[in-house]
């Protein structure tokens, strides 16, 4: 006799934007890196917004805070294999040359060599980004970040 699986759907309350207690730097990842031990974490501000380094030791966590009407650059790596989860908000994600909406509690799982790329829409987005180790040396752009009504 076979289980039936039961869907479970429950409402999602609206979540407001955590606040941040950071200091901003816009120091590089390498020093970022650098810096980062014990409950500590490192502000990198991007034009896009920023990250908050929580830890890049033998593997990496951060969030991306994305600000509406900015895009990512267009990039890989050639090492670095990265989950990214929408905590806040909701964005586009370009990769391999299909974009997929994602919403708070969608996740897309980014092997090395994968092109890709974020955009928020309808306001700010926040990502979680669980991956290996990053470094600077791994990271390949294609197309720099900017504003998104830029050519």
């Amino acid at each position: 006799m076979r289980k039936k699986r039961l869907k479970i759907s429950r409402p999602v309350a609206p979540m407001s934007p955590p606040v941040s207690r950071v200091p901003v730097r816009d120091d590089s990842w390498e020093e970022a890196a650098g810096g980062i031990g014990g409950n500590s974490m490192t502000r990198i501000q991007k034009l896009w917004g920023f990250e908050d380094v929580l830890y890049n030791v033998d593997y990496c966590m951060k969030v991306l805070n994305l600000n509406p009407d900015y895009q990512s650059s267009l990039h890989y790596h050639v090492v670095k294999h990265e989950t990214f989860l929408v905590i806040y908000g909701e964005c586009d994600l370009e990769f391999d040359n299909v974009t997929r909406q994602l919403v708070r509690g969608d996740y897309q799982v980014i092997p090395p060599g994968t092109k890709h790329r974020f955009r928020a829409i309808n306001g700010l987005c926040i990502i979680a980004e669980a991956s290996s180790h990053h470094s600077d040396d791994d990271v390949i752009r294609i197309d720099p970040s900017r504003a998104v009504n830029e050519v």
